[in-house]
């Protein structure tokens, strides 16, 4: 399906990788399936130090380059990894996280939904 122009490719990027890691993902896909292939590539943070992850608004301009599509995964970038014995997070920052990701230019939003977040048995902390 890859190969496949009329599908889009999404990959999102890693904590630790950068913004040009992610343009050479996409040049990759498109050696393969195709110069005119769609890539979708989503951003969710980076790790900063050993426990929490920030937004870097500048990757998300760069990894428009080369015609990708860009989406900003808003709830897991609020993530506080290593927190016991789960994830903890900071949901009231989902909004601002979503307003600079909407400035930059990205072509969509991703959220981690739930109907009682702090009842939630996975991602509940971040969750909107």
């Amino acid at each position: 399906a890859s190969a496949d122009p009329s599908v889009v490719i999404s990959i999102k990027k890693g904590q630790f990788a950068s913004a040009n890691t992610m343009q050479h993902a996409a040049a990759k896909v498109r050696s393969v399936a195709g110069a005119d292939s769609q890539v979708l590539l989503t951003d969710r943070g980076n790790m900063f130090g050993y426990g929490d992850l920030v937004v870097d608004m500048r990757n998300l301009v760069l990894m428009r380059g080369s015609n990708n599509l860009v989406v900003m995964d808003c709830t897991h970038a609020v993530q506080q990894p290593n927190m016991g014995s789960s994830t903890g997070g900071l949901r009231a920052m989902v909004p601002t996280v979503a307003r600079g990701a909407v400035a930059t230019g990205v072509r969509g939003l991703f959220f981690e939904v739930h109907d009682d977040p702090d009842h939630a048995k996975s991602d509940g902390p971040n969750s909107f």
